[in-house]
C-alpha cells in the first residue's frame, strides 16, 4: 500500500499529532526512498498573531516541525509498504503506526533562506541519509510555490520503542 492512497482524515490519523500542532495537508509523492508533502500555508494558523502582527513571518521552529512530521511519514509510508491489502488497513493498524511515531532529537545545519508568508504553498522532501533501527537522519528541503528553496537541513528522528 503507497501511503499516497489514503484519504486525508485517514492520514492525519496516522501521526500522533493534532491540532494546532499538525501541519502537513497531504502526502504528494513517495517513492520508498522520498517523500514530499504539501503544506499551504495560510494566516488563520495561531502562530500568526504573535509572529509578527505587522509583518507575519512562520516561526523557523514551526519550520523545522513541519519537516519532521515529514519524515514520520516517510517512515509511516515505509511501514505501509509492507501491508498489500486494504482489509488490513484497519483502526487498530493506524492506532499502532501512530503509536510508533518517535520524537525529532537533532536539528543539523538547518537554514532559512527566505520568509515563508501566508498564502506560500511549501513543497517539503525528506530522504532518508543513514540510521540504524532506532534512528535516522534525513535531508529536507522545503521549497515554495515559486520554486524557491526557502529552507533545508538535517534532522535526526527516533523511532518510540514504547
Amino acid at each position: 500500500m503507497n501511503i499516497t492512497d489514503i484519504d486525508p482524515d485517514t492520514l492525519r490519523n496516522l501521526l500522533p499529532h493534532r491540532f494546532p500542532m499538525q501541519f502537513i495537508d497531504s502526502v504528494e509523492k513517495f517513492d520508498g526512498t522520498v517523500i514530499v508533502c504539501k503544506k499551504n500555508v495560510t494566516i488563520n494558523e495561531p502562530f500568526f498573531l504573535g509572529h509578527f502582527p505587522n509583518h507575519s513571518i512562520m516561526p523557523g521552529c514551526i519550520t523545522i516541525e513541519c519537516a519532521a512530521q515529514v519524515a514520520a511519514y516517510l517512515y509511516v509510508g515505509k511501514a505501509l509498504m509492507n501491508f498489500n491489502d486494504r482489509d488490513f488497513f484497519n483502526d487498530e493498524l493506524v492506532k499502532q503506526i501512530s503509536n510508533s511515531v518517535g520524537y525529532l532529537i537533532e536539528v543539523k545545519k538547518f537554514k532559512f533562506l527566505k520568509p515563508i508568508i501566508p498564502g506560500d504553498t511549501l513543497l517539503i522532501s525528506c530522504m532518508e541519509m543513514s540510521g540504524n533501527k532506532t534512528a535516522k537522519i534525513d535531508s529536507c528541503k522545503i521549497i515554495n510555490q515559486k520554486k524557491e528553496v526557502v529552507a533545508s537541513g538535517n534532522i535526526m528522528v527516533t523511532k518510540n520503542e514504547n
